[in-house]
């Protein structure tokens, strides 16, 4: 029996898992776009922004292939994420 975030022997991400990792690579992608409309005063913190906001946009694309496990992966570094955007 597998719950959440827990690959399963297939090497497949459920589609829980699969649901919960872009939820949260979308929730951060939205705040980063917030924070850069934000920040376009401040070229070098935009940039930063900018390229964060990328990465996420990378990482989302990345998850319509991945394994269980880079499924997993990718959903706790940004809910990590997520949560540490939150604070800030």
């Amino acid at each position: 029996m597998t719950g959440p975030l827990t690959p399963d022997e297939s090497g497949q991400p459920s589609s829980a898992d699969a649901e919960q990792a872009r939820d949260a690579v979308d929730k951060v992608i939205r705040l980063y776009g917030s924070r850069l409309a934000a920040a376009q005063h401040d070229p070098v913190q935009a940039a930063s922004l900018r390229q964060a906001r990328d990465q996420a946009f990378d990482d989302l694309e990345r998850l319509e292939e991945a394994s269980a496990d880079e499924t997993v992966q990718i959903a706790i570094a940004y809910a990590a994420r997520l949560k540490e955007l939150r604070e800030n």
